[in-house]
């Protein structure tokens, strides 16, 4: 009985198989028998002659295809009637490569499939679509490739894809990174007492009455603020994707938090539920516009950051090395172009160090740049003490995942369970104070942003999702 390449190559793979199976027995304390070696030397010699037998089959296949005689006026016919076939079918259905080559290893068709492909075309060409269909089965029993001779425009080479994911520009949280203090709120609120007065020393006479004077305390009082993120997902995605897709959207929920937190840090003014942020709870006198707002030099610029420094200071903040200066990228750009009159650029080499004036420099996009009137180019500039900076943590970070239940997104009612769907949350619970009113100041500095005026307090730099399929060749979009 005749016999096929594809049996023939399946044999030998058995042969493989079992010729593994007695190496597998093989061990360094523990060498293979002589009657397993006598099997192994069976399987080699079989391997061997099935390897040969697949050779001659292959050669005289080929000198048959090659001494076809051209197809008879019925074959034409068919061929005719097949083509018209193809051409309704091709303009009705699309062939998914996806689902004939995921369960294969990229060994099994990666290199030989083109040319297998390119061979077939060329016998449809010369001898007809069922002679070639006919002898791709024959001589590699490749169904794919014999499908894909139905027309040149079928896809007959997957796309490659890397799991290696492009991540979103987002901005850094700064606040917790420049040295925080951070309390534990294990009951979700903290009371931290603070000397605010002292008493008063004077100089007195003989027998006369001392002054008198009594320190004075009041409070910080720290109460949680809740805060999180909502997301959700087809279930299908989650079971399909060869990203990581769950992962992927628990640790965007991560990140919006974290900016969501860091920014209510520096910006928050307690509407809606919100934290006093950093630039409200700071002295009205701590907050100074700078000198000029037209024609800004290095002069005006360098007496408006000292003044800056000095607000601190001169309320007894102690520096002690560890000023910290919040500011817009687009800021440390101005400050770094910024040249004296000897055509000079004093701040450049520092900046490029990460510090101005012998201070840190944490830059975020958190920070707007068009806080004046009809989004005037206006941005705040922040110098801090770090510790003096107060975080009560409530501990209450969650992130959980449901298929039950439903949400509104927006005002539409989505139907968790009912839609198939994957929901996930994250939540958290805290809340920010400064230890004095004068441990931050704060300078409104308009025009120091070479007129850089987009949206203000952006967290991650979006842009136009890209759906257009792949152009490559015979690709499978």
């Amino acid at each position: 009985m005749a016999v096929s390449i594809k049996e023939l190559k399946l044999k030998k793979a058995d042969t493989k198989a079992a010729m593994g199976v007695l190496c597998s027995k093989e061990t360094d304390d523990s060498p293979m028998s002589d009657e397993d070696v006598a099997s192994f030397q069976n399987l080699k010699t079989e391997c061997d002659r099935l390897e040969a037998r697949i050779n001659r089959l292959a050669a005289a296949v080929a000198d048959d295809a090659d001494d076809a005689d051209p197809v008879d006026d019925d074959l034409d016919k068919a061929e005719k009637n097949w083509s018209g076939q193809t051409k309704a079918f091709n303009q009705n259905q699309t062939f998914n490569i996806v689902t004939e080559t995921k369960n294969r290893s990229p060994e099994k068709f990666k290199g030989e499939r083109p040319g297998r492909w390119i061979v077939a075309q060329y016998h449809a060409q010369k001898f007809g679509l069922r002679a070639a269909q006919d002898m791709v089965e024959r001589t590699w029993g490749d169904d794919l490739v014999r499908k894909s001779v139905l027309t040149t425009a079928q896809p007959i080479i997957p796309q490659d894809f890397n799991a290696d994911w492009v991540h979103l520009l987002q901005s850094k949280a700064v606040i917790r990174a420049a040295g925080a203090t951070v309390y534990p709120m294990i009951n979700g609120n903290m009371t931290i007492p603070r000397q605010n007065l002292g008493s008063t020393g004077s100089y007195f006479s003989e027998a006369a009455q001392i002054t008198v004077s009594n320190p004075s305390w009041d409070n910080i009082q720290l109460t949680f603020h809740k805060f999180g993120a909502l997301s959700y997902t087809s279930k299908e995605l989650l079971e399909f994707s060869p990203l990581d897709a769950a992962g992927i959207v628990a640790n965007d929920l991560t990140s919006r938090l974290a900016l969501l937190q860091d920014r209510t840090f520096i910006n928050g003014t307690g509407a809606g539920g919100t934290p006093v942020g950093k630039i409200a709870s700071v002295a009205t006198g701590n907050k100074i516009p700078n000198t000029t707002s037209s024609g800004v030099t290095f002069q005006t610029a360098s007496a408006d950051l000292q003044n800056l420094e000095l607000q601190m200071t001169a309320n007894l903040v102690d520096d002690e090395g560890d000023f910290v200066f919040l500011m817009h990228p687009s800021v440390v750009a101005f400050l770094k172009q910024l040249s004296s009159t000897f055509g000079i650029f004093p701040f450049a080499a520092e900046l490029n160090e990460g510090k101005l004036n012998g201070h840190r420099v944490m830059t975020t996009t958190q920070l707007a740049t068009n806080l004046g009137a009809a989004n005037a180019n206006l941005t705040n500039i922040v110098l801090m003490k770090p510790s003096h900076a107060i975080i009560g943590d409530a501990y209450r970070w969650a992130i959980s995942m449901t298929t039950d239940g439903s949400f509104l997104d927006g005002a539409t009612q989505v139907n968790t369970f009912g839609q198939d769907l994957v929901a996930f949350k994250a939540t958290n619970a805290n809340d920010f104070a400064l230890m004095h009113n004068v441990s931050a100041a704060v300078l409104q500095a308009t025009n120091w942003s070479l007129g850089y005026t987009a949206a203000g307090q952006d967290s991650y730099t979006g842009q136009a999702a890209d759906v257009a399929g792949s152009s490559a060749s015979s690709a499978l979009d």
